[in-house]
């Protein structure tokens, strides 16, 4: 398993409006990947949790991504959400529910970074975010 996630610019590009555009709430979509881990497909889904500070997604807009997600040819890779007024790293609430053995990519409002993570039941790992410039993987960009 490696510890890198390639993301295309575009990507991160959405990632960040949706974060802006779901703010001061949390956002939260579906990656997906069509080439070997690469991040190729963001679908933004929305947040039915109540507070502002947490996300949920409701199963059925779930199900309808995922299908999305395989229709246009990728498989699923994570989630991505934000954290509209707090760091880019995992909070507490993230260690304790998020999805297990995906890709949790985290996007901040304030420094518009973004973080990957990858957790299993005993460890929290950080993978390096690196530029996706193969052709394949839509526009290139710099690394963060």
């Amino acid at each position: 398993m490696t510890d890198e996630v390639p993301i295309p610019l575009r990507i991160r590009r959405e990632l960040i409006a949706a974060a802006r555009a779901a703010a001061p709430r949390e956002m939260v979509g579906l990656l997906g990947s069509r080439y070997g881990g690469c991040v190729t497909d963001f679908v933004p889904l929305p947040n039915v949790a109540a507070g502002r500070d947490r996300f949920a997604v409701d199963a059925i807009a779930f199900a309808a991504a995922v299908q999305q997600l395989e229709a246009s040819g990728a498989s699923f890779l994570g989630f991505a959400h934000s954290h509209p007024d707090g760091p880019t790293g995992l909070s507490a609430t993230d260690r304790r529910e998020l999805w297990r053995d995906c890709v949790q990519l985290v996007c901040g409002l304030g420094d518009e970074q973004i973080r990957a993570f990858r957790l299993s039941r005993e460890t929290v790992r950080e993978l390096a975010i690196v530029a996706a410039s193969d052709p394949r993987f839509g526009t290139a960009g710099a690394a963060r």
